[in-house]
């Protein structure tokens, strides 16, 4: 059984699967660790254990349209030291505390993002996930290093609407080649203020011409953060 856990790439060597079971489109299986002696981390007393607790968790890793469930039966332990009463659950490597997917999940997320035809839409409606947790988890383990400013910028916005607070992500392009220096993933100040003030003043009075059109707040980049 364990050969499973393999093709599923679960970090947990000790996992049983112990029920399998497939619902039409969804497979469902049932994870549980073999019962051992527990003893408390903080006195050292042996711990009983108090039930176990299930938790749902998707581990998007079949394809053939199938959903893919896991069912995790974690024990819950206290100490019996009546000074202590110290408590925990039981918890696996492959799924972080009050997580509701797997970690696995995160990383085909990121994967997803190759395809330059797929969005963040899309990749989210695949993994059963809102928009911005998708941009979140790209944000989080993809590292896009910004361009030095050059003398003379372009920001526009592009339209995204991956939620009510990200509509209009801003690009910031050189207005000579056209390159694109750096994308934000919204043109509210709460964004823009941070991100600017974080470039060294130094480069920042090097921008000598800051290109864009008539909406008011791209104009006062040059007063508030460029001179």
């Amino acid at each position: 059984m364990n050969s499973i856990t393999d093709l599923l790439d679960l970090e947990d060597n000790d996992v049983i699967i112990s029920n399998i079971d497939v619902q039409g489109q969804t497979k469902v299986l049932t994870l549980e660790t073999p019962p051992t002696a527990h003893f408390c981390p903080v006195c050292g007393f042996r711990m009983y254990s108090r039930g176990v607790k299930k938790r749902t968790i998707n581990h998007p890793i079949l394809q053939d349209n199938y959903s893919f469930v896991l069912i995790l039966k974690q024990r819950r332990w206290r100490c019996i030291n009546p000074d202590c009463h110290y408590s925990t659950n039981e918890s696996f490597k492959f799924v972080n505390k009050s997580r509701r997917m797997s970690n696995a999940t995160e990383m085909l997320i990121v994967s997803a993002y190759k395809d330059l035809m797929e969005s963040s839409t899309s990749i989210a409606k695949r993994f059963n996930v809102s928009d911005t947790f998708a941009h979140e988890v790209f944000d989080r383990y993809v590292k896009l290093d910004r361009l030095s400013l050059t003398d003379a910028i372009s920001v526009d916005e592009v339209f995204l609407d991956m939620d009510d607070y990200c509509k209009y992500a801003l690009v910031i392009q050189d207005f000579h080649t056209g390159d694109p220096i750096d994308l934000l993933r919204s043109r509210r100040t709460n964004v823009t203020e941070p991100y600017f003030t974080s470039i060294p003043i130094e480069e920042r009075l090097e921008v000598r011409y800051l290109i864009s059109d008539m909406y008011n707040p791209y104009i006062a980049y040059v007063v508030r953060y460029l001179f």
